[in-house]
């Protein structure tokens, strides 16, 4: 959280979506809200977060889209 032009808090958030080939359920989707910090956003590395490889399979198997909030 960093200070806004106000004096107000500013809150800001990293999202990675993960739309699967075959996409059976278009009403429907599912957000993996992690527990982290998103200071260092160059640490988001799609193909060794643990966050975002339980949200793709997870995509994938239930067929539906899914996002990975940081």
């Amino acid at each position: 959280m960093v200070q806004g032009p106000g004096g107000d808090s500013l809150w800001t958030h990293h999202v990675a979506v993960i739309v699967p080939k075959s996409l059976k359920y278009r009403n429907v989707s599912n957000a993996w809200i992690t527990g982290g910090c998103n200071e260092n956003p160059e640490e988001i590395e799609s193909n060794t977060n643990l966050d975002i490889i339980m949200a793709d399979e997870l995509a994938h198997t239930a067929e539906m889209i899914s996002i990975v909030v940081f």
